[in-house]
């Protein structure tokens, strides 16, 4: 497009919809401001768009299903900058004076699909369709107010003739149809599509009023101001040159007081700062202040040291000297120091870089790694003061991933070997070589460092679904041979009369593989207390019976009684070469058992297994009372470190310290409560440990074990400098 008005936005007269075309710069400007607001409210969106694929895959019923989420996850992190770079240039289309100032009839009827057609939509488009009718309508009746006055300052800038007619760029649905628009390249199923538009609506759509108060400062920069908050707007006059040289030089003031007021984070910063200082400050308030330095000057320093970095970087050893230091070695000699502000920009970077040298959360060496990037960070809060108050900012977000990946990673003898260290230092290492100021190489390298996360995510989910689903089923098997042996010692223990060994042996190791099977099966088929009910009857069967109506209920259940353990036998093909013999031998029992008149056989004749049991009772009830014994010092502190595992979660990062001093990172993949058994899994998705509650409580009151902090470490690193300097400002 071209920069003359006049040949850009020529139209016949009878066409005509403004007065005066306004300066392609004035609209360059409010542009600028939606797009920027844009850009934020994206990063947020993404990164829920993320998170949500990614839980979705872990809660996958099967791999073909969990695949489809990874590869949805891939292509979205993928073609991020793409959707962000197509939605940024449909909404700068919107913004052309040709389409603003066509009738806004069109916009009304507009939708992804012309009426027309809509018979030959298929179900998938129409469901997008409803979707972003809903949010944009939505947007509209949540932000009326807003957009009514917006909508005015459009009319104004653009000098319509019939501002309520207007096109304006910021309508919702136009917005919401830009995203989808943008959307377009992404390869994902229906489903996908609608989460990514759910969290559009969420993260983007609900905060639209930040969006529309961008373009109200713009608009206010530019000399359209609002009569309180009514449809109205008025446009100061620019009559001569001189006067609109001063109104873009007021503009421009106005702009770069936009900038820090949106920074409100650095300035409380910088306030803390200077009040804690303050003594500091007063001392040095006698002595003739040197010539500062200037920014040239500054950035030639930092060049010069941040060349040093990759020397360091590639010997062994911390060498961690902190920024101020090397800044003020480096210009010692000249009798020249730095500005207040910049001085205070690079004391909060030593600050943020010295807490993440403390944070325990990330092993010695990726702390080694991760702090040579304190010069870089320093010269890009020199340039982008935007890198403390927003948390998509391309830097801080890099910085927050690179923390995030090396929170599972545990010291080894050979690092070298060690993908994501190696990936780690490979980013470190370009950043120090590479970077001279286009802050674009940071978002360059999260993506990079992001694509190769979802790769290793994507391997180390697969195995530790497959660990999880073999440690459940373990486990699920351990309780079900403990629960057939308590049931069939129940039922062995509480009969009064003598069990033939024959029945005993068949028990043991024929039947108890039967309501094994049945204990696994339980939840689909319900087949426990039918078999546990055939075990039962048995032995009930092989009492002697003196009563009529007990010897009735005999003859009455024998018959199904033996053809049912004939049946469950074979299905577990128990002594399959003599079973009939078995069973003939059941039935002599049983038979000889009826003839019997009166309970004249000795107690003591019950067989070994009922006497093991009994003993191992004993055994334990000897140990359960020694027991407390040993646990009574901790027991009272001890209930406060079972409430702390109560609250551990899957996906927690913790650190065991090892019997040989050691230390081994893993993370809670599972927790089975019918077992009491926490399944933690390493880096790579594999078991390395099992621990039940009571021992996790004992590991923590013993410190052989810390829950690692998972939060954003820049955020929390500001968290901590700005309640550390609030102490330093209320002692000073």
């Amino acid at each position: 497009m071209s920069n003359s008005s006049e040949v850009s936005y020529l139209r016949s007269s009878d066409q005509l919809e403004t007065t005066k075309y306004p300066e392609p710069s004035e609209i360059s400007a409010v542009y600028a401001a939606t797009a920027k607001a844009m850009s934020e409210l994206l990063q947020g969106m993404f990164d829920a768009v993320d998170d949500s694929l990614f839980e979705l895959a872990n809660n996958a019923r099967s791999n073909n299903e969990q695949n489809r989420f990874f590869e949805a996850m891939r292509d979205v992190r993928i073609k991020k900058q793409t959707i962000e770079t197509a939605l940024q240039k449909n909404i700068k289309a919107l913004f052309e004076p040709k389409t603003v100032l066509s009738s806004n009839q069109e916009v009304q009827e507009e939708s992804l699909f012309g009426k027309d057609n809509l018979a030959l939509v298929g179900e998938s488009e129409m469901e997008l369709d409803i979707a972003m009718t809903s949010m944009s309508s939505k947007a509209s009746a949540n932000f009326q107010g807003q957009l009514i006055e917006i909508k005015a300052g459009f009319g104004t800038l653009y000098h319509a003739k019939q501002p309520q007619l207007i096109a304006y760029p910021l309508e919702p649905r136009r917005i919401c149809k830009a995203f989808c628009d943008a959307c377009s390249c992404l390869e994902v199923d229906l489903k996908e599509h609608l989460l990514i538009l759910k969290q559009f609506d969420r993260y983007v759509m609900a905060h639209f009023d930040e969006i529309l108060t961008r373009c109200g400062s713009a608009f206010a920069h530019l000399g359209i101001v609002f009569s309180n908050g009514r449809n109205k707007t008025t446009v100061k006059s620019s009559g001569d040159r001189g006067e609109q040289t001063a109104a873009k030089q007021k503009r421009a003031s106005g702009h770069r007081q936009s900038a820090q007021n949106a920074n409100d984070m650095l300035p409380a910063l910088q306030a803390l700062l200077a009040k804690a200082n303050q003594t500091a400050n007063a001392q040095q308030s006698d002595h003739i202040n040197p010539k500062q330095l200037s920014s040239r000057s500054i950035q030639q320093l930092l060049n010069a040291i941040q060349k040093n970095s990759i020397e360091e970087l590639q010997r062994p050893g911390p060498g961690n000297l902190p920024i101020d230091a090397s800044i003020a070695q480096k210009f010692a000699s000249n009798k020249a120091q730095l500005n207040k502000y910049d001085a205070d920009l690079i004391n909060l970077v030593s600050m943020l870089f010295d807490f993440i040298l403390k944070d325990y959360s990330l092993a010695p060496s990726m702390q080694a790694l991760i702090s040579r990037l304190q010069i870089p960070i320093v010269k890009v809060v020199m340039q982008d003061k935007t890198f403390f108050n927003s948390s998509s900012h391309p830097a801080r977000h890099l910085l927050n991933t690179l923390a995030k990946a090396g929170i599972g990673w545990s010291e080894s003898t050979d690092k070298t070997k060690d993908p994501l260290y190696a990936k780690i230092y490979q980013i470190v290492y370009r950043v120090l070589e590479e970077f001279d100021g286009d802050i674009r190489l940071f978002a360059d390298l999260s993506d990079e460092l992001d694509n190769f996360l979802l790769q290793e995510e994507r391997k180390s989910a697969l195995i530790e679904q497959r660990t999880r689903e073999a440690e459940e089923g373990r486990i699920k098997s351990r309780r079900a041979q403990i629960k057939v042996e308590e049931t069939l010692s129940k039922q062995i223990l509480s009969a009064h009369h003598y069990i033939p060994d024959l029945v005993i042996n068949m028990l043991k190791n024929g039947w108890s593989r039967v309501m094994f099977l049945a204990y696994l099966k339980d939840a689909e088929e319900h087949q426990w207390q039918n078999v546990t009910d055939i075990s039962k009857e048995l032995i009930w069967c092989l009492q002697p019976l003196t009563e009529a109506r007990d010897r009735q209920r005999w003859i009455t259940v024998v018959p199904k009684l033996l053809k049912d353990l004939e049946a469950g036998l074979r299905s577990v093909s128990y002594s399959s070469s003599n079973l009939e013999e078995t069973m003939l031998a059941i039935k002599d029992e049983l038979t000889s058992s009826f003839k019997e008149s009166s309970y004249t056989q000795p107690s003591s004749r019950k067989d070994s297994l009922t006497s093991r049991i009994v003993n191992r009772g004993r055994d334990e009830d000897k140990l359960s009372d020694n027991e407390p014994e040993q646990r009574k010092p901790d027991s009272g502190r001890l209930k406060a470190y079972l409430a702390r595992v109560s609250e551990l979660k899957p996906g927690q990062w913790v650190e065991f310290r090892l019997m040989n001093g050691s230390q081994y990172r893993c993370k809670l993949s599972a927790h089975i409560p019918e077992a009491d058994s926490y399944i933690f899994v390493n880096r790579m998705g594999l078991k390395p440990m099992e621990k039940t509650r009571e021992e996790l409580a004992k590991d923590l009151l013993h410190q052989r074990v810390v829950f690692l902090d998972q939060g954003l470490i820049i955020d929390r690193a500001l968290s901590s400098i700005m309640s550390n300097l609030r102490q330093d400002a209320n002692n000073a």
